[in-house]
Formats: C-alpha cells, structure tokens, sequence
C-alpha cells in the first residue's frame, strides 16, 4: 500500500513537469516551421510588390506623359510631374531580381508603345 501511495505521489509531481516539457518542445518545433513558411509568404509578398510599385510608377508617369502630348500641361510642367516618378522607379528597378526585370522592362516598352501610338494620332490631328 505504501508503494502505490509513492508512485501515485511521484507521479502527481512528475506529470505537469513532463507535460510542460513536451508542449515546451511541441511549441518551440511548430514556431520554427512557422517562421520559415511566414519568411517565406513575406519574402513573395515584397517581391510583388517591388513589380507591382515599378508598374505603379510607370503608369503615374504615362499619365502624365500623356497630358503632355495632348497638350493639357506644358512641357516643363510634364517634365516636373515625371521627374519624381521616374526617380522611384529607376530606385525600385535597380533592387529587382531579373526576371522580374524584364517582367517590368516589358510593361514599360508596352506603355511606351502606346504612347508613340498617341502621339502620331495627336500629330496627325494637327497636320489636318
């Protein structure tokens, strides 16, 4: 009797000291694998948001570039407005991996396409 009243009183010690232990070690190997994945999600997340603020910028540009070739803003206002943007986007260009360059390269000679576009069609309404 006197040793079943031992294990049951070692036991009732033991036990919260073993049960903190495996939930401290189940604890500290779940946030590892947590940190890792999160890491990972954040370092996608500000890959696309490099390229999503390089197109940002390219298109704050052509809109005003394209003020200018309407001739809704002079061309010194153009330059002013365009000036900062282009600033940014060179910066945010320079830190991109290159495949996201040239995902970036072609957007811009898809803008800059379009505003040649604008440009004959707003050079040919005056020529009439």
């Amino acid at each position: 009797m006197k040793i079943r009243g031992f294990f049951l009183y070692c036991s009732m010690k033991i036990t919260p000291i073993l049960l903190s232990f495996i939930a401290l070690a189940g604890c500290s190997a779940n946030s590892t694998n947590t940190t890792s994945k999160d890491s990972a999600a954040l370092d996608n997340t500000a890959k696309y948001s490099m390229v999503d603020s390089a197109k940002m910028m390219l298109d704050s540009s052509d809109f005003y570039m394209r003020k200018g070739v309407k001739k809704e803003i002079s061309q010194e206002a153009t330059r002013e407005k365009v000036h900062p943007f282009m600033e940014n986007f060179q910066r945010i260009y320079t830190k991109l991996s290159p495949s996201d360059t040239a995902v970036v390269y072609q957007y811009r000679i898809d803008a800059l396409n379009k505003l040649i576009d604008l440009q004959v069609e707003e050079t040919s309404k005056e020529s009439q």
